[in-house]
């Protein structure tokens, strides 16, 4: 496959990664960050989003790469997203002003966005 312009894999990591940023947290409306746990075309549409922002970047980038990428992609942050949020309404973790809440809440949030950087490395791995 190779990549289509000269950009290394380590330059491919980190503009992979500032698209992740972006879509994941200054793209992601209120509206998205509020709903996307109640109502399940809300997170479709944030996934969806975040999904082809990395795939439009990787074809521009690279050219071509293996078709379950985007699969990939997709459904391992929804169910990344969908976990992390089930486990704030299990655990009930709704008072951030507890610092137990708060740690366990910061605890999720950074498995979360570790599983995402993760879902980066491999599909830079595999172009």
């Amino acid at each position: 496959m190779g990549l289509h312009f000269d950009v290394d894999y380590v330059s491919l990591f980190f503009i992979l990664l500032f698209v992740h940023l972006l879509f994941d947290f200054c793209l992601q409306t209120d509206f998205m960050s509020k709903y996307k746990g109640k109502l399940p075309f809300v997170m479709t549409v944030h996934v969806f989003l975040w999904t082809m922002a990395l795939i439009m970047t990787l074809f521009y980038l690279v050219g071509d790469f293996p078709e379950w990428v985007p699969i990939f992609l997709f459904a391992g942050h929804y169910f990344s997203d969908w976990y992390k949020i089930r486990r704030i309404e299990k655990e009930n973790l709704k008072d951030e002003s507890n610092p137990d809440v708060l740690s366990r809440l910061k605890l999720l949030f950074h498995i979360d966005q570790v599983w995402h950087i993760i879902q980066v490395l491999i599909v830079v791995a595999v172009v």
